[in-house]
This record gives C-alpha cells, sequence and structure tokens, in this order.
C-alpha cells in the first residue's frame, strides 16, 4: 500500500454540530418546546458509542446549537452512521441550559423526532451539511467538517512556546499570520455591552432591552461557494439594561476557532424575548487576536475609544479580558 493510501485511513479530526428547523411543538398549548438533542452512533465499528448532549435552547422550534462534537477516532471509508434524537427538556427550568448535564434524556423529556446519517456523507454534502427530513414534522441539519490543522490553512496544531500578538492586522477577514496554538487551550473572555441600541421600548418607552450576546465561527466550504456562521457560544441574557455586564467564561480554543487566533469569528448581540423571536442590536466580525489586540486599557470598563463598534451604531462592545490559556 502506498504511503499516500495509508494516510488517507488514518483518523481524522472532525467537528459535529447540528441544527433544527421548524420541530414539531411537543409542549403544551400555550408553550413552545426547549429542545436539546443527543447524538449517538448507531452502527458500523464504532456502534453504541455516545457522543453527548447539545445544550437546551428554550422555546425555540428552529434551534441553532452551540455544542459541538469532537469525533477523533473515525478513518475514511469506515461507516460511522450518527442517530440524532431531539427532546423537550421537561427539567428544571431554573438550569442553566448551557451546562453541562447527562448525556441520556430525562424521565419527564418528550421525544420530537430522530434521524440518522453516516458521518462521511455529511463531509461529502455540500456546505459539509446534511439534511434529513423527521417523519411528522421537521428537519434536522448535520454539518460535518475537518477540525485543527486539516482546514483553514496555519501550522502545526501541536507547536509549543509563546505567541507574540503585536503589530497583527485587526481585520477579521485577514489571512492567518499566528500560528496555530496547542491543542487543550483555552480562551478567556469577558466582555461588556456599551450604549447598545433599546429595541425594546415599548408603547411608553420605559422598557429597555435584555441583551444577550453569541459568538460565531465562519464556515466557508470552497467547493460549493457555502459560507455559513455557526454558533458555538451563547451567553444568558441580563434584564432591562443597556450597558450590561456578561459573565466572563471560558471555552476551547479549537471549538471557538480552530486554535487558530485569526479565524473569522462575528459577536452578536440580541434582545432575549420570552414570547417572541429574538431581535438583532447588532453584529461585528472580530478574531480571538483582535479580541486581544482591543482589551480596555489600565482596566477601564468602559473603554469606548478600543471597544468594537457594532454596525449601524448599534452600540459597542468592550473587552475587558482576552486572553489564551495553554494547556
Amino acid at each position: 500500500m502506498s504511503s499516500s493510501a495509508s494516510s488517507s485511513r488514518e483518523p481524522r479530526r472532525i467537528q459535529v454540530s447540528v441544527r433544527a428547523k421548524d420541530l414539531k411543538n411537543a409542549a403544551s398549548r400555550f408553550k413552545k418546546s426547549d429542545p436539546y438533542a443527543v447524538l449517538t452512533i448507531t452502527g458500523g465499528p464504532y456502534d453504541g458509542r455516545r457522543l453527548g448532549r447539545t445544550e437546551t435552547i428554550r422555546n425555540n422550534l428552529s434551534p441553532d446549537w452551540c455544542k459541538i462534537f469532537i469525533v477523533d477516532f473515525w478513518a475514511p471509508g469506515t461507516y460511522c452512521p450518527i442517530t440524532i434524537g431531539i427532546f423537550d427538556d421537561n427539567g428544571d427550568k431554573n438550569t442553566d441550559p448551557m451546562q453541562a448535564r447527562s448525556d441520556r434524556p430525562g424521565e419527564a423529556d418528550v421525544g420530537m423526532g430522530e434521524a440518522t446519517c453516516d458521518l462521511h456523507e455529511m463531509i461529502e454534502s455540500p456546505g459539509n451539511e446534511r439534511s434529513v427530513d423527521l417523519p411528522h414534522e421537521g428537519r434536522i441539519f448535520m454539518h460535518a467538517v475537518d477540525s485543527v490543522g486539516q482546514s483553514g490553512g496555519g501550522s502545526s496544531s501541536t507547536h509549543g512556546g509563546s505567541t507574540s500578538f503585536h503589530g497583527a492586522s485587526s481585520s477579521a477577514s485577514a489571512p492567518p499570520t499566528l500560528p496555530l496554538q496547542p491543542l487543550g487551550s483555552r480562551f478567556k473572555l469577558h466582555i461588556r455591552g456599551l450604549d447598545l441600541d433599546n429595541v425594546e421600548s415599548g408603547i411608553l418607552g420605559l422598557n429597555r432591552t435584555d441583551p444577550y450576546f453569541e459568538i460565531s465561527k465562519k464556515f466557508i466550504d470552497h467547493s460549493s461557494g457555502i459560507t455559513r456562521w455557526k454558533p458555538v457560544y451563547r451567553s444568558a441574557h441580563v434584564k432591562n439594561i443597556l450597558n450590561p455586564f456578561w459573565d466572563e467564561f471560558y471555552i476551547d480554543l479549537e471549538i471557538l476557532c480552530n486554535c487558530d487566533l485569526d479565524w473569522p469569528l462575528k459577536l452578536t448581540v440580541l434582545d432575549h424575548d420570552k414570547k417572541t423571536r429574538h431581535k438583532i442590536v447588532g453584529s461585528v466580525e472580530v478574531t480571538a487576536s483582535a479580541m486581544m489586540r482591543h482589551r480596555s486599557v489600565n482596566g477601564n470598563n468602559a473603554d469606548r475609544e478600543n471597544a468594537f463598534q457594532l454596525q449601524n451604531g448599534a452600540g459597542r462592545i468592550c473587552i475587558l479580558a482576552a486572553d489564551v490559556i495553554l494547556p
């Protein structure tokens, strides 16, 4: 066997994510379901292996889950069907929906449908995404793409040592100029909003936006020309405020930006609405390296000069902390 044929059979590191559209409501008459998904391999040499469970998204029949599953054992040509089961979360509503939970459905949770697709079919589909209609109502979309060191360019994902961040471009669309960070690295981020637009003023103008933010990373399938922004983190919302502080958090760099600090990201601020569709306040394209360069100076938590401007003048995002934590 040639070396090229042998290497093609070596395990690849794959990122798998899921979303759904127009699910059938499994909640009571005047409520919407709180869906989450459970992914399990149901055939081939890895039959029975559980990949895990997504977060719960409240009151949403077209969820786009942030959770990304890493598959690091699959080799091309290996049969690897993945079954996605969707359930309505009927557990404690006060539990943080982003919090890690058991990958087994709760006793009171109701099935909303399931679909199965082979991993190879996902990777080879246009946009690296395969869609399957559910038996009763709705559709599941399954996305699979190569992870660190196999897409997006850059140098080895296992290098060590420190990295200099000075002099790099602040444009999120600039070509990668920094080496990939080691697998297992995390990114610490703490941000706040400044002067956000009030998109929930109400009839008397007394209401205020309930802001939260999402971070999405850019995927491009160059063979089909399909581009997609995949959410990788979603904050909790803060009630009735136009200058919010959101909680500091840590996220795996592979999940955030494929360990590439210049990978294009988008930060979107939205107004949380319990009854209707959440409204977009504004967004800005960034990179992890740009957020590190735009950190507020001298601990100033209202540093407007270094803050990112949301499009259409919808407010600013102030970076209070942005740091790479090496493994």
